[in-house]
């Protein structure tokens, strides 16, 4: 490792294209890297050709307009399926598929840096599915870059990172994102609580893919595409609006951003997620310009779940869930002892807002024992990300006094 120099990758990754970023030290910004025809898009491709030899991406393409092969496209959804595919002689999963493309691909970060290893990568995807999570970490295992030096983050937030990465000037106030890719329309819109230490950089997230679709292209699309924008930033306080996707590829949208967004700084490009991700990836090394910042992503719960007990001659609250995370993430649990109690008091407090509510869960039909000689067992996950299920079982007390097996169950809206 001595004398190699630290190699900082973002990545973007979708059913349908990759794009990878690296970190410059030269420039101080992310810079998109290209294998064959320099676009900077990967189509998410492999072939395996009569010779049985794979290639992917432009070539993948090129191959099979060429010859007889097999194509293979739509990884995601092999993953999902769980199933066994078998290509010529050959049978592999989709995470097997998933290892052959991020192998080859990441070859092209070889190629730019021949005698540098990567210190440090993040994959960003549209949605942090578990299954296709799993499935990248397990792949990026079999290709030697583990967890302690890999990290797998949503769109949203490596669009915060790169958000924040950019001039202050450019976030004094909130920060729109309109993202139009071929399967979906989404809005994201940052807003930084500054009153606060540290500073939370929160993130809203709405779909507007019942509005407006890409076969609308070729159509009058003008008009819903002017009533999204109408609709997304009424009465919002913006300082700058960034626009992503294959959609806004073209002329047709320019008129429509420009009276619109009158104000506001603009910004059209197609490489802001890898670059994003290229930036967590700085942050994740250690050479960190975000210290001062909590950041929070759509996907992830902005609510603290707490519980008041008495400990040593004091009452103090305990943490049942203490911090943000993923809310497919969530599965926290605790045990504690009741003291001449048959009621607990959770508090949920919103981290962005510091609001709060209180809401009392009765322990009902418990069974009749000696003081301090009922513990319980206090558990939470989410089903979905506003929304926490916490259940409470009674454990007994050893061998004095069994389990009576009985439960209590309490939904959670979070604020």
């Amino acid at each position: 490792m001595e004398g190699r120099k630290k190699i900082l990758v973002g990545y973007d990754l979708c059913n349908e294209y990759a794009q990878i970023s690296c970190y410059s030290y030269k420039t101080y910004e992310p810079v998109s890297i290209s294998d064959k025809d320099g676009s900077g898009i990967i189509p998410n491709v492999l072939y395996l050709n009569s010779n049985n030899a794979w290639s992917y991406g432009v070539d993948a393409i090129k191959e099979s307009q060429e010859e007889d092969g097999t194509v293979i496209n739509d990884i995601f959804g092999k993953i999902n399926s769980g199933k066994v595919y078998k290509y010529r002689n050959e049978s592999v999963t989709g995470i097997d598929l998933l290892e052959k493309f991020l192998r080859r691909t990441l070859s092209i970060v070889k190629k730019h840096f021949p005698n540098d290893l990567i210190s440090n990568l993040v994959i960003t995807t549209k949605t942090m599915d578990k299954s296709l999570v799993n499935a990248l970490y397990e792949a990026l295992e079999r290709i030697g870059i583990l967890k302690d030096r890999a990290k797998v983050i949503s769109h949203s937030e490596s669009y915060v990172y790169y958000a924040l990465n950019m001039g202050k000037e450019l976030w004094v106030n909130d920060v729109a994102l309109f993202d139009f890719s071929k399967s979906s329309f989404t809005y994201y819109q940052i807003s930084i609580n500054r009153r606060i230490k540290p500073m939370i950089a929160g993130i809203i997230k709405k779909d507007f893919s019942n509005v407006l679709d890409y076969s609308m292209i070729n159509e009058n699309i003008v008009y819903a595409f002017e009533n999204i924008l109408n609709r997304a930033m009424y009465k919002q306080i913006i300082s700058t609006v960034y626009f992503t996707g294959e959609g806004f590829i073209g002329e047709w949208a320019n008129e429509s951003i420009k009276d619109l967004c009158q104000g506001r700084r603009v910004f059209i490009g197609q490489n802001m997620y890898s670059k994003g991700a290229c930036y967590a990836a700085k942050e994740d090394s250690g050479d960190t310009s975000l210290h001062d910042y909590i950041i929070l992503s759509s996907e992830m719960i902005t609510s603290t779940i707490s519980i008041m007990v008495y400990d040593k001659s004091k009452y103090k609250e305990i943490q049942l869930i203490g911090k943000p995370m993923l809310w497919q993430d969530v599965d926290e649990s605790l045990e504690i002892i009741l003291d001449n109690q048959r009621e607990i008091e959770f508090t949920i407090r919103n981290i962005m807002t510091k609001d709060f509510n209180k809401i009392n869960l009765i322990l009902d039909v418990l069974p009749e024992r000696p003081n301090k000689m009922t513990r319980i067992l206090i558990k939470a996950i989410c089903p979905k990300e506003d929304r926490v299920n916490i259940e409470v079982v009674d454990l007994g007390f050893g061998e004095f006094y069994p389990s009576s097996g009985k439960t209590w169950k309490l939904t959670v809206d979070l604020m």
